[in-house]
């Protein structure tokens, strides 16, 4: 049995809008009880409010509901992949490396202008430095990183992949999140793990800092 919830999101999925008084009639409950669950959907991002009508009669107008544009969903997946399908088929292999050079280049560029990091007060300790200021970054643009001191040389960690939709398709990728770093982080990476599950069964990336500075074995970094 669907819940009250689930029964406003399908009329609304089905009807494109509607407001609190057409709800109330279609549900058979009270205008009071239709508000409390469309409070919880726009809180959860669900619905948003698109406009309003004149009351019916007197009174404030009625605001009007709409499915919210990240609940919709969207095509960018089928998009990215037929535009990458394309470009890389003109492409040599040593073309193609070429562009995923200059993709993680430009990706870093927006990265930078968006993310822009604060001072870490890391002062003395340049690679340091930079691996906060790049975590920073990466975390901007949704990839849930931290970075680890280890004695031979720091380890940046991915928690989360922003390319999960079309990843599959695509798995060059990786190559460009290695090259991305490498971008922000001014050093070579090795990729060493490739969605890996830790203990709790959440998937990852591990990235080794190829360049060893030893100020970094003197540092007792916690997780970020």
């Amino acid at each position: 049995m669907k819940t009250a919830r689930q029964r406003i999101l399908e009329y609304i999925r089905n009807h494109r809008a509607a407001t609190v008084a057409e709800l109330s009639l279609v549900l058979q409950t009270s205008p009071s009880n239709i508000r409390h669950h469309l409070s919880i959907l726009q809180e959860q991002g669900a619905i948003e409010v698109i406009g309003e009508r004149p009351a019916d009669g007197k009174g404030r107008p009625m605001k009007v509901f709409a499915l919210a544009e990240r609940y919709l969903g969207n095509n960018l997946d089928l998009l990215t992949s037929a535009l990458l399908e394309e470009t890389l088929s003109n492409l040599a292999e040593n073309e193609r490396q070429k562009f995923y050079q200059r993709l993680a280049e430009r990706m870093a560029q927006k990265i930078r202008t968006a993310a822009a990091p604060h001072p870490t007060g890391k002062g003395g300790d340049h690679l340091t430095r930079r691996l906060y200021e790049t975590v920073q970054q990466l975390n901007a643009a949704h990839y849930q990183a931290r970075w680890e001191a280890r004695s031979d040389a720091p380890r940046l960690i991915l928690g989360h992949c922003p390319y999960t939709a079309i990843i599959g398709h695509h798995p060059e990728f990786c190559k460009v999140d290695a090259l991305l770093i490498e971008a922000l982080l001014g050093e070579g990476v090795e990729h060493t793990q490739r969605l890996a599950r830790d203990e709790r069964g959440a998937s990852y990336c591990r990235f080794r800092v190829r360049k060893f500075t030893r100020s970094m074995s003197d540092t007792s970094a916690p997780s970020q």
